[in-house]
């Protein structure tokens, strides 16, 4: 679902997930994390829901180290 996009108010924001690697103690992880990403300015931005669910996923990265 897509809603207006909260930097320009013009566009549409669609959320992206996106697999990054990271580095924690040493080790290299590849993390899903997701973002909004506006179809008119092109700014990306995580909103209220995306950060806990990227603050999640790392989460389970230190929790596996």
């Amino acid at each position: 679902m897509s809603k207006f996009c909260e930097i320009c108010s013009v566009g549409k924001t669609r959320l992206v997930k996106e697999h990054r690697e990271i580095e924690y103690k040493n080790t290299d992880f590849l993390v899903d994390f997701i973002y909004l990403l506006c179809d008119s300015c092109g700014s990306e931005y995580a909103g209220t829901i995306e950060i806990k669910l990227n603050k999640l996923a790392m989460e389970e990265v230190k929790k596996n180290v």
